[in-house]
């Protein structure tokens, strides 16, 4: 056997419940995800939602996303 570490953080999900207001929760999820370039374990990086609003979710993370300025954020 050998000893061994593993880092099991990340990957943490944003739920969004039944009732949820998708035009203001997506987005919210989307900028949780890219918060520090996604190099925490705090990004939020997976969306957990009711099966029947599925295809409605997943028109949403391209709107967003496209808003997304890269670059030097300081410049």
């Amino acid at each position: 056997m050998k000893r061994l570490t593993l880092e099991l953080g990340g990957k943490s999900p944003n739920i969004i419940l039944d009732d949820a207001d998708l035009s203001t929760a997506i987005p919210m999820a989307i900028n949780a995800c890219y918060l520090n370039n996604g190099q925490a374990c705090i990004a939020a990086s997976r969306l957990i939602v009711p099966e029947y609003r599925l295809d409605e979710v997943k028109r949403w993370p391209r709107r967003p996303s496209k808003k997304i300025k890269m670059g030097d954020s300081e410049g």
